[in-house]
């Protein structure tokens, strides 16, 4: 009786383990590679995101910065909207939003009003304002600390030293947005 408990308990946990596979054991560096060069078709904007699914790492869409159509079209607001058509029906707590740069306050507010649980990016927008690019200075974890029913979570920095090259050679350019 005491080795069919140890067997229940061991079959338990292990299905609880492989279950509980979350935003922390995803590795976001393939995720950035990925992006850095998704962002390299846009070298005046370098603006790019991603939007996986957080227990299989599917990327579901992806999004660029399009700004010279239309002011509100940053990466964030793009893979945002690609997944709201193609998938009506997504349950957005079980995605993360991957950027190469860090949100900025109106694409932070459309990730936290989608449900978006946790957000990765590279270069933050303290980088970006000292190299001259306009920005609302008000960052995401200001952002989703001024949103009490917002509980997610905020990586930042990944691989920023790739990602702040893209912004440093586009701030050569001198193309703002």
């Amino acid at each position: 009786m005491l080795i069919l408990r140890a067997i229940f308990f061991l079959f338990f946990f292990s299905v609880l383990h492989a279950s509980g596979q979350d935003s922390q054991k995803i590795d976001y560096t393939k995720y950035m590679q990925r992006l850095i060069e998704l962002a390299k078709q846009n070298p005046q904007a370098p603006f790019a995101a991603m939007i996986i699914h957080q227990q299989t790492g599917e990327v579901l869409c992806e999004g660029l910065n399009n700004t010279s159509l239309n002011p509100t079209w940053h990466g964030e607001i793009q893979a945002i909207n690609a997944c709201a058509e193609k998938y009506p029906k997504l349950d957005w707590s079980k995605t993360i939003l991957i950027t190469t740069a860090e949100p900025c306050p109106m694409c932070m507010g459309a990730i936290i009003w989608a449900g978006i649980p946790t957000v990765v990016y590279g270069t933050s927008i303290h980088y970006l304002t000292e190299n001259q690019w306009n920005q609302i200075h008000i960052d995401s974890q200001e952002v989703a600390k001024k949103s009490p029913f917002y509980h997610g979570t905020i990586v930042e920095g990944v691989l920023h030293q790739e990602t702040d090259k893209l912004f440093k050679k586009s701030n050569s350019l001198n193309y703002k947005i």
